[in-house]
């Protein structure tokens, strides 16, 4: 096995996307904090041996930014996903699948940072390209449109926010079935979009049949599981039931 440079067979291709397999099959297991470390040791190795350009070093850059996010080190993220998303952007079109996933992490960052505007104009941007590139029911596609959502119920935006949401959840019934997490996850924010606009009778039923549904696929304390019964809640609590 040939290596890069004569520094020995941990600087070889293979062991260093190896490495990255690794970090990635720690972060999967919810060893997130090992995962980073890896992954900053493994791009780092990356950027020398093989490039700061090379698609692998860009991909455990990808990943790396989506480990700093379930760390909620949005910062961090920030930066990584702009650096990775200028240059998949160069180097395969702006229209390429990869620089539209990337991009949408990057919209995601902003959002997490709270910086909704940058985030609303980033996440639509995305969304018409992949729309017209991919289809609507693409499941990238649809993982924009209902962040695209959330980031308009955040900013308070319920009628825009009701309108994609609706769609998105349509959608995820019509490929994913309405029992999937992704359904329901969607579907959840859907009904607090009604609940923003005082539509609290549509919300009740929304959320009600959400949290049945999550409590059996994803059980009573999963994050999704809590935050449909917050919403129900405080439904109820308008409705003095």
């Amino acid at each position: 096995m040939a290596t890069l440079k004569s520094q020995g067979r941990e600087h070889d291709t293979c062991a260093l996307q190896t490495l990255s397999h690794l970090a990635s099959t720690l972060d999967y297991a919810g060893r997130s904090i090992e995962a980073e470390a890896i992954f900053k040791d493994c791009s780092q190795k990356m950027k020398f041996y093989l490039g700061e350009n090379n698609i692998h070093t860009l991909d455990t850059m990808v990943n790396l930014g989506a480990t700093y996010g379930k760390l909620k080190n949005f910062a961090k993220a920030e930066e990584v996903f702009k650096e990775c998303y200028e240059k998949k952007r160069i180097l395969l079109g702006e229209h390429h699948v990869e620089t539209l996933h990337v991009q949408s992490h990057l919209a995601s960052s902003y959002d997490n940072l709270q910086k909704y505007h940058e985030a609303e104009l980033l996440f639509k941007a995305c969304l018409e390209k992949q729309r017209v590139f991919f289809g609507p029911t693409f499941p990238n596609t649809l993982h924009t449109m209902n962040n695209l959502g959330g980031c308009y119920l955040r900013q308070g935006k319920h009628t825009e926010a009701e309108l994609l949401l609706k769609e998105c959840f349509e959608l995820k019934l019509a490929t994913h079935g309405e029992n999937h997490p992704e359904t329901l996850r969607t579907m959840i924010s859907l009904g607090g979009s009604y609940a923003g606009q005082k539509k609290y009778n549509e919300a009740l039923k929304i959320a009600s049949d959400c949290v049945k549904k999550m409590e059996t696929v994803l059980g009573d304390h999963h994050q999704d599981t809590i935050i449909a019964k917050e919403l129900l809640n405080h439904v109820k609590s308008q409705l003095r039931l």
